[in-house]
């Protein structure tokens, strides 16, 4: 006896998918410096700024930037940080170049880690510091 049974189901799904237009890009090169932190905190503290950057990828760590911070940190359950570590991170980001140090209180990300904008953005800041002399150039580089 010969019998080929056929069954088809239909699942009806209906629903919404968020996405957001904000993004970071991290590079291959930004795995030399992460091992190199040495908290969670100093990760949170770097996904903060790279939401507060503007579009040169330059930040201000001032009181204000350091009240701000906490309070969204702890409202996403995070532990408090205080001040001093916070300034230890930040000192910690600059050692390692992840953040380039412009001015006291100003930083910029180094584009070759890690971006908030676009590659197009990115590869004109880059070409940029390229032009740069070369006491500045070195700042962005990282050790081999």
């Amino acid at each position: 006896m010969y019998f080929e049974t056929k069954q088809v189901v239909t699942t009806r799904t209906k629903g919404y998918i968020e996405y957001e237009t904000n993004f970071t890009q991290l590079y291959h090169s930004f795995q030399k410096v992460a091992t190199k932190f040495k908290s969670v905190s100093e990760v949170c503290i770097l996904l903060h700024y790279c939401r507060e950057a503007n579009n040169k990828g330059v930040i201000t760590t001032n009181e204000k930037d350091y009240d701000k911070f906490i309070c969204e940190h702890i409202q996403m359950g995070g532990n408090p940080i205080n001040r001093i570590n916070f300034s230890k991170a930040i000192r910690n980001m600059s050692d390692n170049k992840v953040l380039i140090k412009l001015s006291r209180g100003v930083y910029q990300l180094n584009p070759l880690l890690i971006w908030n904008d676009s590659v197009e953005s990115r590869k004109e800041i880059i070409e940029d510091i390229s032009k740069t002399e070369d006491s500045i150039k070195v700042q962005y580089l990282l050790n081999k």
